[in-house]
């Protein structure tokens, strides 16, 4: 029974034995992935330094960038003042060229209403003249052909005559 015991015992001890082999390994494990995590939260901490020494610039340069906005935007509203000053002037010269723009697009319809109508008067006129000239070229073959046979008449006429 005592050897029964101390062979449990044994088995029981080699299972502890190898918990607290495994329990080291992975204790091992452990401390390698917790070294690796602290080297990773340096980093962090480092990029987070970065970044925050980048964002102070960045408020400085925005700081700067307020300010010359602000020169900016008084310098346009000065500006906008002394163009509504000079703008009555302004709209009364645009006025006039508008209303001058209008006579002047007026003045070119009755210019070119003229010119269609003398288009047309002229095509009127070319075609009279074309139809003048196609009868006068007819009136003057048919005088062409009686001269002809007149003369045929009076050649014949003196032949047949002794």
């Amino acid at each position: 029974a005592a050897a029964v015991a101390a062979e449990r015992r044994a088995i029981a001890l080699e299972k502890q034995l190898e918990s607290l082999q495994k329990s080291a390994s992975e204790a091992e494990a452990n401390k390698k992935k917790a070294d690796v995590a602290e080297a990773r939260a340096h980093e962090a901490d480092a990029r987070a330094i970065e970044a925050m020494e980048r964002n102070a610039e960045l408020r400085v340069e925005i700081d700067s960038k307020t300010v010359e906005c602000a020169r900016l935007a008084s310098t346009c509203a000065s500006m906008d003042r002394q163009l509504h000053m000079g703008g009555d002037e302004k709209t009364k010269e645009i006025d006039a060229l508008r209303a001058r723009e209008a006579e002047s697009a007026k003045s070119l319809r009755l210019l070119n209403a003229e010119l269609s109508a003398a288009r047309n008067e002229a095509a009127d006129v070319s075609a009279r003249l074309e139809a003048e000239k196609r009868e006068l070229e007819f009136s003057l073959a048919r005088h062409e052909e009686a001269r002809v046979r007149d003369a045929e008449s009076v050649a014949a006429t003196k032949s047949s005559r002794p």
